[in-house]
């Protein structure tokens, strides 16, 4: 961690404020800000101008659109950690199995040894200098790149070269991807998904694997584990099929329901204050509509 009074904050900064006191930037102050306790607000620097002694800084609610921008004073300034203070080993071991983190492992991993002022921004680097649990399993990883100099043009292609070879959240090309029910709303949404990508999709109708009957569905995943040269998917699976069918399952509930959390909740037999903390952690949109 760098004192903050070596260097002037830039933007992507995240900064730790003692009394975690923001002034406007002529913006309208929402609820969620006002009601913030004071003391110990990480904010991240952005990039708009700021009067004397002050920096322009982001803050973040608990919600995606909760964003909201003011000025920081910087005396006020306690922390200071830039992007590239910023590392996987930093995250919670039970965070790491996230896509966005197991990718941002396997770039350091292939940039470690380089002299790029780099490292993650977003709420990958929100996560890891502050430790709240913002990542979802659908939570892209932004980075960011500092060049004090123009790169040479073989500099600049060898490095997307490197950053294009990273592996994707959902690698799809050259898979084989099974989908159960796919006459129903979920699964015909699914299947005209991955008919964009590059994968070979195999159906069944509710006569050939009805999810109501577990023999059906363990015939099915038989058949779904010899398709592999080895007899055995990649390892991770049960935490994968989960992440795959929670966020699918939780929308089509909120759908039949016209956007009623409550009655959702009680459709999929869950608390409703469970239901919010997935629908948030999932970065799921809920719309009521009329009927509910």
């Amino acid at each position: 961690m760098l004192p903050t009074d070596q260097h002037s904050p830039r933007v992507h900064d995240l900064l730790l404020l003692r009394s975690g006191i923001l002034s406007s930037a002529g913006m309208a102050t929402p609820a969620w800000v006002t009601s913030h306790k004071a003391g110990n607000l990480w904010v991240v620097v952005r990039r708009a101008a700021a009067p004397d002694g002050f920096v322009p800084v982001g803050m973040r609610g608990s919600n995606r659109h909760e964003r909201w921008g003011g000025f920081a004073d910087l005396t006020d300034v306690k922390e200071r950690l830039r992007p590239s203070q910023l590392s996987f080993h930093m995250a919670l071991r039970t965070r790491i199995v996230l896509p966005a983190l197991a990718a941002l492992s396997w770039l350091e991993r292939q940039l470690g040894r380089s002299e790029l002022d780099w490292g993650p921004v977003g709420s990958v680097g929100f996560e890891l200098a502050t430790g709240q649990q913002v990542v979802t399993a659908t939570s892209d990883l932004d980075l960011a790149l500092f060049a004090p100099t123009r790169f040479a043009r073989d500099t600049a292609r060898d490095l997307w070269s490197g950053m294009n070879a990273a592996p994707a959240i959902f690698e799809l090309r050259g898979k084989r991807v099974f989908v159960a029910g796919h006459k129903g709303m979920v699964g015909s949404a699914i299947v005209r998904r991955l008919k964009s990508e590059a994968c070979e999709v195999v159906v069944a109708d509710r006569s050939e694997c009805d999810l109501r009957r577990p023999d059906q569905v363990e015939r099915y995943l038989a058949r779904y584990f010899s398709s592999f040269d080895n007899g055995l998917p990649p390892p991770g699976l049960y935490h994968r099929i989960l992440r795959e069918i929670e966020g699918p399952l939780l929308s089509a509930a909120l759908s039949a329901t016209r956007g009623n959390q409550i009655r959702a909740a009680d459709l999929l037999g869950v608390n409703r204050n469970t239901l919010r903390k997935k629908i948030r952690d999932l970065d799921i949109q809920v719309y009521r509509t009329s009927g509910s």
